[in-house]
């Protein structure tokens, strides 16, 4: 398995950003990954910044901060469930003027 394909495979389990280092032992520890080289967590970053560069929106992965990687599915999943929320307070917020009307 790829390194990007095992790391989509443990963001997506996870369902939240994991720092890279995180990311790395998650994908190490359940056997989907496994490298010899003495920075495996830099490795993994490279490799899922090349196809977020490479692939821009059509890319699996979203960079939330330097170290952190998160799917690109659950990180619109994230937005959608604030902007629901934000819904909710909006028309409580229009129904309570309303109601003072």
């Amino acid at each position: 398995m790829t390194a990007s394909d095992a790391a989509y495979e443990v963001l997506t389990s996870a369902g939240e950003p994991l720092h890279k280092d995180e990311l790395t032992k998650r994908m190490i520890e359940s056997g989907l990954w496994q490298s010899d080289g003495k920075t495996p967590a830099a490795t993994v970053v490279a490799i899922l910044g090349t196809e977020i560069a490479e692939q821009v929106a059509a890319s699996r992965f979203v960079r939330r901060s330097v170290c952190r990687q998160v799917c690109r599915q659950s990180a619109l999943n994230s937005l959608r469930l604030r902007q629901e929320a934000n819904q909710e307070v909006f028309q409580s917020i229009i129904d309570a003027v309303d109601a003072e009307r």
